[in-house]
């Protein structure tokens, strides 16, 4: 991560369609398979930067620049970040993963 954009190399990650969320604290877990995943988007604090397609791994670089001022904001004020990716089978969340990585935008004190 950068202040400029995020790079997410996930070369085991396969699926269709991704969706992709950078989140200010740890996102929720999915819920337990059934039909709480169907349309399912996490809760809180989240920029979702849509979706993205990884049937040969997940290689993609996202611009921060569409970030909204708001979103800009909580981000710069939150210690962590965290990265959720969610893999989609049409409208059904059926796999996530996390990480968090230290702000690269946080404003000097």
């Amino acid at each position: 991560m950068t202040g400029d954009a995020i790079e997410v190399d996930a070369p085991t990650w396969y699926a269709a369609q991704t969706a992709m969320y950078l989140c200010t604290s740890e996102p929720p877990p999915l819920p337990e398979p059934g039909p709480d995943r169907v349309g399912w988007t996490p809760m809180g604090p989240c920029h979702d930067f849509g979706q993205v397609a990884a049937e040969d791994g997940l290689h993609v670089t996202q611009s921060l620049d569409v970030l909204t001022e708001a979103d800009r904001q909580a981000l710069e004020a939150a210690d962590d970040w965290y990265l959720l990716i969610v893999k989609l089978e049409g409208d059904r969340a059926t796999a996530a993963a996390h990480s968090s990585f230290a702000s690269p935008i946080r404003p000097a004190s």
